[in-house]
């Protein structure tokens, strides 16, 4: 393709779809083949395109509940292997609270907002109940 020629349909439709599958232009760009410049002016158009960003905000609102089950379900077993005293629990939790906070961006931009702040702490579980050698009233 010579340089300032338009960009073939099929491959402005390729594009289209890788873009509105991972949503970096630069990635789509180069899994279709073209430079990255190409594929960020690409993108720009794409999202000024009303259609486009339907498809977008669809695909997302299909996909979320899923996904936020997914990260749910990798924190839940991180937290049981951290409470067995099993070392594996830690290698699930940093990617699933990583997750967490990309869905939380994505909720956040789907709703106009400002993305949320998510902090997680992480430490010691503490008893809740008094055990039979607390002394203690409380």
């Amino acid at each position: 393709m010579a340089s300032g020629s338009r960009t073939p349909e099929d491959t402005r439709t390729a594009f289209r779809a890788e873009y509105l599958r991972i949503r970096n232009a630069s990635a789509a760009a180069r899994a279709v083949n073209i430079p990255e410049s190409t594929g960020r002016k690409l993108a720009g158009e794409l999202d000024e395109d009303p259609e486009f960003v339907e498809a977008c905000r669809l695909l997302r609102a299909r996909a979320l509940p899923f996904a936020e089950d997914v990260v749910r379900r990798g924190l839940e077993h991180a937290l049981d292997e951290m409470a067995k005293g099993g070392h594996s629990g830690a290698a699930w939790f940093k990617p699933s609270v990583d997750a967490l906070k990309a869905l939380g961006l994505l909720t956040s931009a789907e709703a106009g907002g400002v993305a949320p702040v998510v902090t997680v702490n992480v430490g010691p579980l503490t008893a809740t109940e008094p055990t039979e050698d607390d002394d203690s009233d409380s």
